[in-house]
């Protein structure tokens, strides 16, 4: 009898292990929207707007039909206009695939060839690769609806940020980008 009552009492268990679980895991659902919400709105209130550039992108993105994913991007508080970012991105992009030629190049060549979007992450540059500029790569998610063409047609977005060592990096719902010397294409990484 006190096996049948050990095993009624596992199950008994188990059934509220089952009740507790689901009741985490949709309250960590509601809570991980909630936070989502918040964050964004903080941020979109009190964030820096600046001027994002493509290092690379996630392949759905230029896919038909394309759909919302992560990016890789550069930003510069210190020069919100995206200026110098281009020619740091595309030195970056090159070592996706590239051979890195000193401990500072290999460095950097961890960050583009980790494709892992981790939010909050900003990952500051080292100043000998970005030439002595306060340079961040960070994950953005990239919205398709507030792009103007619904689609990956530039490699510069206009973003919104509260400055610092980490924190999330939005699309900024207006994408009317300052005038810019210096265009290239996007392509897909």
């Amino acid at each position: 009898m006190s096996g049948l009552l050990a095993a009624l009492a596992a199950d008994e268990i188990k059934a509220w292990v089952t009740i507790i679980g689901v009741t985490l895991a949709v309250g960590g659902t509601i809570g991980v929207i909630a936070e989502f919400y918040w964050t964004r709105k903080r941020v979109w209130r009190e964030g820096k707007t600046l001027v994002g550039v493509l290092v690379q992108a996630n392949n759905v993105l230029f896919a038909d039909p394309p759909q919302d994913a992560p990016a890789m991007m550069l930003i510069s508080f210190k020069t919100p206009s995206g200026t110098g970012l281009d020619d740091i991105a595309e030195r970056l992009a090159a070592l996706k695939q590239g051979k890195a030629r000193n401990g500072v190049e290999r460095s950097v060549a961890r960050l583009v060839r980790n494709e892992w979007y981790i939010p909050w992450r900003r990952s500051l540059l080292p100043t000998e690769f970005t030439g002595g500029k306060e340079v961040y790569s960070v994950g953005v998610m990239i919205e398709l609806a507030l792009l103007p063409e619904r689609r990956l047609s530039s490699h510069t977005f206009v973003l919104k940020a509260v400055p610092g060592a980490w924190g999330r990096v939005f699309l900024a719902p207006e994408q009317k980008l300052p005038s810019r010397t210096r265009k290239r294409t996007a392509d897909p990484a």
